[in-house]
């Protein structure tokens, strides 16, 4: 009688990924300068997150190279961070001192930053130019003007949140679909839009989201042209 020849398993082909040199190169360096800044004997907070933010603004982002899906994926695994957390961290890194940093507080040195962005309409130029934090000026709900040492976070949100309501308010519908939409996705809540001549601009989009961005503006219930 005749044996069947027993089945040998085939064994599944993976197809090998291929990473830019450069790019993993890059990764490496700014690993190993995370890594360093991470150190609890010589923690270096600016350091840390100036670095964070050249992994997740790459283009494409390095995080890839990791085998990271994508900026929340990241900054959860390797950082033990929220996006929201990262986010403010990487942009407070990138335009203040690291003496700024000890001397304010991230908290407030976010605040401020939001309240410029508010003031000129757009986001702040990158690369990051250097920023008079002690000449900002605030009014209060009293009315009476303070300095950027005298203020608490709290006076800067409210000074932003009445210059956002008074020199930014939705101007066109296409700013008020957009406004709506993104106020019913809460990792769009805080995203600032502005529609001026015919130009979109939105600030504060967090990286990690950047996916169902294109998904968003699919949804808007865009006004009626006017024929």
């Amino acid at each position: 009688m005749k044996t069947k020849p027993k089945k040998v398993a085939k064994r599944k082909q993976t197809a090998a990924v291929k990473v830019d040199p450069a790019m993993k190169k890059k990764w490496l360096e700014l690993s190993h300068v995370i890594d360093q800044a991470k150190r609890k004997e010589a923690f270096d907070w600016d350091a840390l997150w100036e670095a964070v933010g050249h992994v997740v603004e790459h283009e494409p982002p390095l995080y890839t190279v990791g085998n990271f899906k994508n900026a929340k994926d990241y900054y959860q695994r390797s950082l033990k961070e929220s996006v929201r957390t990262a986010s403010r961290n990487i942009r407070v890194a990138k335009f203040a001192s690291p003496n700024e940093e000890v001397k304010h507080g991230v908290a407030k040195l976010d605040a401020a930053l939001a309240f410029i962005e508010a003031k000129v309409g757009a986001p702040l130029a990158h690369p990051p130019l250097p920023i008079a934090f002690e000449k900002l000026r605030f009014v209060t709900g009293e009315g009476k003007h303070i300095s950027f040492a005298e203020a608490r976070v709290e006076d800067i949100v409210s000074a932003t949140r009445a210059l956002t309501k008074k020199g930014n308010a939705p101007t066109s519908s296409a700013e008020r679909a957009l406004i709506a939409t993104f106020s019913k996705h809460p990792a769009f809540k805080t995203v600032r839009v502005r529609v001026r001549n015919g130009l979109a601009t939105l600030t504060g989009v967090p990286v990690a989201s950047l996916e169902v961005l294109g998904t968003l503006l699919h949804r808007t219930k865009w006004p009626a042209a006017k024929k």
